[in-house]
């Protein structure tokens, strides 16, 4: 995909991958059985949801919800017809809802979201690759990972797949 579109695209592979992922599902929603995919999680215009298209934040007021944040962004050209790009996934996850028997509930779904990414094929060409993330304090009550990966893709008008 040439000129950005990548942006979109992985966003939208992404996001597909978790709606559809059991697991994913059940550790942002707090519960079981929620039918697939599960679109309702995904922001829209008129709600706010649990799976954003961007780098969003929480209001600390806001009731007790598990955030997945989904960004893209260019990284280095590597030659004029390839690029390199990063995908980051910010999990954000209220300190109330952290405790899981045996588990948190942070790293429970920072596993399930790198099963679904991390070797994938799916993302530009070649394998997508993690790379160097890290925990934060998103707002005051919530922790987050943030996982990053990277992925070469097209880096020129008129290339297609």
């Amino acid at each position: 995909m040439p000129n950005l579109s990548e942006y979109k695209e992985y966003k939208g592979k992404l996001v597909k991958a978790i709606v559809e992922n059991a697991d994913c599902v059940a550790l942002i929603t707090n519960t079981t059985g929620t039918t697939l995919p599960a679109k309702s999680l995904i922001d829209t215009p008129s709600k706010v949801n649990q799976l954003h298209l961007y780098d969003y934040i929480p209001n600390t007021t806001e009731d007790a919800k598990t955030h997945v944040c989904i960004e893209v962004y260019d990284g280095p050209a590597i030659n004029y017809t390839v690029a390199g790009f990063f995908i980051e996934v910010e999990i954000i996850v209220p300190e109330t809802m952290m405790r899981m028997s045996g588990d948190t509930r942070l790293d429970a779904l920072a596993v399930a979201i790198d099963k679904l990414i991390n070797g994938s094929a799916d993302y530009g060409f070649g394998n997508v690759s993690r790379v160097q993330s890290a925990l934060n304090v998103p707002a005051d009550g919530f922790r987050g990972r943030l996982l990053k990966y990277y992925v070469k893709d097209w880096n020129m008008t008129g290339i297609t797949r």
